[in-house]
């Protein structure tokens, strides 16, 4: 399951959408058999990023909260906050401005639990071209 989301990730890199799109469900399809959560949060997190650059924004959304839903499940945090900066990016994308906030402030508060200072600033930053599309 791990090379076939390493796979999705590379072709993704790649620009190979439709081969990163087939592998993303596989991916998932193989987390979901092996009942692996973290592993199928990060395959619900790739699919969305596939899709986000398939131009299938709305779609992507539904992805990317089936991971944050399994990773809070588990109290995953870090990968937690990675879903909620995914879907702050997608929300900000549709110009859902105050859910695309709010998705950046909860990925703030998850990355000083546990620590992650590369996931606040990107959240941090987040929250910084959401505050400029506003006009503050």
């Amino acid at each position: 399951a791990t090379t076939v989301r390493a796979a999705a990730e590379l072709a993704l890199r790649m620009g190979k959408i439709e081969e990163a799109l087939v592998n993303a469900k596989r991916s998932e399809d193989e987390f979901s058999r092996l009942n692996e959560p973290q592993g199928l949060a990060s395959a619900y997190r790739l699919m969305g990023d596939v899709l986000v650059v398939d131009g299938q924004v709305s779609k992507a959304i539904g992805s990317l909260q089936a991971g944050l839903q399994i990773s809070a499940d588990a109290a995953d945090h870090i990968n937690e906050c990675s879903a909620h900066q995914a879907l702050g990016a997608a929300q900000l994308w549709l110009s859902n401005l105050e859910h695309s906030d709010a998705h950046f402030v909860s990925c703030i508060a998850l990355s000083t639990l546990s620590n992650q200072i590369e996931q606040l600033g990107h959240a941090t930053a987040g929250r910084g071209r959401v505050a400029i599309v506003i006009g503050r």
